[in-house]
């Protein structure tokens, strides 16, 4: 198994799968409205433009070593929901 985080994959300059960016918008989009989920998935396309904040090194993009996805998840300091809100504030600059 294979564990990245948001942050090194931008450091990396590594795009992410489809996969990938299928399951980050499941996570960072959960309770949002289809326009905003629009935009959290258009900034992870594009994911080496990204500019880095410290807290995408919490968001987490695992699979197996046979390239399977297994999902993306979020390891919380204190409180998971306005983390998770400013994850994706970052992301969309909002």
């Amino acid at each position: 198994m294979k564990q990245d985080t948001l942050q090194q994959r931008i450091y990396d300059k590594k795009s992410l799968t489809d996969n990938e960016i299928d399951d980050l918008v499941s996570l960072l989009g959960k309770g949002c409205r289809a326009k905003r989920k629009a935009q959290i998935r258009m900034e992870l396309e594009y994911t080496p433009d990204i500019e880095s904040f410290g807290i995408y090194g919490r968001v987490l993009v695992t699979e197996d070593i046979n390239g399977k996805q297994y999902g993306a998840s979020y390891c919380a300091g204190q409180d998971y929901t306005s983390e998770l809100a400013t994850v994706r504030e970052c992301l969309t600059g909002r």
